[in-house]
């Protein structure tokens, strides 16, 4: 399908599913276990219904916000995906360079294919950098000072990743650790075009951390078991402190469910919150971050920002997130179709539909600045939001 055609995530969805190898597609849109979490992330979102106004005039409409006191096209953020030269071989530049060309914050993973001194050196824009820590602290260290001195504008703690999740739809693919079975390895060879762009040029690596690998475990997976086992399961609340300490400007953290933990963040020092369940990729069948955005808001009190991202598929969603108070929607899933069924073009071509929805649900809504979306424009079920 001509991405000219795709016209919703859906659309790309498929695009990516045609042209990527199972194994690929899968890593990208599965989750853990049951798969109870990837599909209650996306469906959380039909639970809430607008309320459209009228006789609003909606001629001038305006997504644009603020963020950490810069202007942003949208409420909106691309968040930390790890492997992505795996969909595409430049697909990370590729989706920073999306990003960048409609003004909204890119996120680098830790477990990125592609360095963040070469990341900076490609792109001139708005660069946060996400953070996995690990039990080798000098290993963690040399990352933050990295990401200082190459300018990063904000460093993203992951918080839910002391082990990883069961994900069942990638590792069926795998008759041991690094090792296709003979299934997947048949079907591989029906994908000429990823092929050529990806698998004979050599798997790619993880040159955020490959300096602090052992040697024998530098290649493509080895690297991706290390890191699979090199997190720090002993971590608590006071270790933001040295973070803080480390770190000169906007500190986020990721992977929080809980409105009390909310409260006991702040008070570390803690510039953002972003509400996740990991896209449903961690622990199976917990809250959505969707649920809980009220109840965070709350906890908050204006203090710091909420983000949030899991399961946006719409820029419908984007506008509901933010009319329940969120500051930013991160998207994860969206824009990794699109690197998967066409490169930094479709990646382009993904944002170019969100930001359409985005503008025709404020049309339709009667509301002509995301800056005046509130609970007023929405309908949630009775006990939705983890409000006490």
């Amino acid at each position: 399908m001509q991405l000219s055609r795709c016209g919703d995530i859906d659309d790309l969805r498929l695009a990516a599913q045609k042209r990527l190898p199972g194994f690929v597609f899968d890593f990208v849109d599965g989750g853990a276990d049951g798969q109870v979490g990837v599909r209650k992330n996306v469906a959380v979102f039909e639970d809430v219904a607008l309320i459209p106004r009228v006789l609003v005039d909606v001629a001038n409409r305006s997504l644009a916000t603020t963020m950490f006191g810069a202007r942003q096209a949208a409420p909106l953020a691309i968040a930390p995906t790890g492997g992505v030269g795996m969909l595409h071989r430049d697909g990370e530049i590729g989706l920073a360079r999306a990003a960048v060309a409609r003004n909204i914050p890119f996120t680098l993973s830790t477990a990125s294919n592609v360095g963040l001194e070469k990341m900076r050196d490609a792109v001139d824009g708005r660069l946060w950098m996400q953070l996995y820590m690990f039990k080798n602290h000098d290993m963690t260290n040399s990352i933050v000072r990295r990401a200082d001195a190459a300018g990063y504008e904000a460093l993203v703690l992951t918080l839910d990743t002391p082990v990883a999740g069961m994900r069942k739809l990638d590792s069926r693919h795998f008759a041991r650790p690094g090792a296709l079975t003979l299934k997947s390895r048949i079907n591989t060879l029906f994908h000429p075009r990823w092929m050529a762009n990806v698998l004979l040029r050599g798997l790619p690596g993880f040159p955020n951390v490959e300096a602090a690998l052992p040697p024998d475990q530098r290649s493509a997976h080895a690297a991706r078991a290390f890191l699979m086992g090199a997190k720090d399961q002993s971590l608590e609340m006071s270790d933001l402190a040295r973070f803080r300490d480390m770190w000169p400007r906007t500190l986020l953290v990721k992977g929080v469910l809980a409105p009390d933990d909310v409260g006991a963040l702040i008070d570390h020092g803690v510039d953002g919150v972003i509400l996740s369940n990991h896209g449903g990729r961690q622990l199976d069948g917990t809250v959505t971050a969707l649920e809980m955005l009220p109840a965070a808001v709350e906890a908050a009190r204006g203090r710091i920002p909420i983000l949030i991202d899991g399961g946006v598929r719409r820029g419908s969603d984007i506008i509901k997130a933010v009319a329940l108070g969120a500051a930013t929607v991160m998207i994860g899933r969206a824009t990794l179709y699109g690197i998967g069924a066409g490169g930094e073009p479709g990646a382009c071509r993904a944002l170019e539909i969100l930001f359409q929805e985005m503008d025709r649900t404020l049309a339709l809504l009667g509301c002509p600045d995301v800056a005046g979306l509130g609970s007023e424009y929405m309908r949630v079920p009775i006990g939705f939001g983890g409000l006490r």
